[in-house]
């Protein structure tokens, strides 16, 4: 399970540079997986800040989206892979825009 943000400002929307380990980078919304016990609002909160530097308000839920897929693996192996993506509405409260250090994104814009 993971929780995105929407968020537009003059026109322009903030993402995240997410870089893969077997792939090309790719520019994606910023946000993320939701810890065990955690909350998907709290968790889109804590995931924009660490990717971007900004601090959002959730203003609302945009919606659920669920993806299925197969995932092949190691020794022949395919993982059923079930996401659950819920997408708010951010707006941006605070902060400084900087690139997340030491995580899965490497830039933010």
């Amino acid at each position: 399970m993971a929780a995105y943000a929407v968020c537009v400002r003059e026109d322009r929307i903030l993402l995240a540079r997410w870089v893969p380990k077997d792939g090309a980078p790719q520019w994606i919304l910023p946000g993320g997986g939701v810890e065990h016990g955690e909350h998907p609002y709290d968790a889109v909160i804590r995931e924009v800040e660490e990717e971007t530097g900004y601090a959002i308000h959730v203003e609302g839920l945009l919606g659920v989206d669920s993806v299925r897929r197969e995932i092949p693996r190691r020794l022949g192996v395919v993982a059923d892979h079930h996401a659950i993506r819920v997408l708010y509405d951010g707006r941006i409260t605070g902060g400084e825009l900087r690139p997340e250090v030491g995580g899965s994104t490497d830039l933010a814009a």
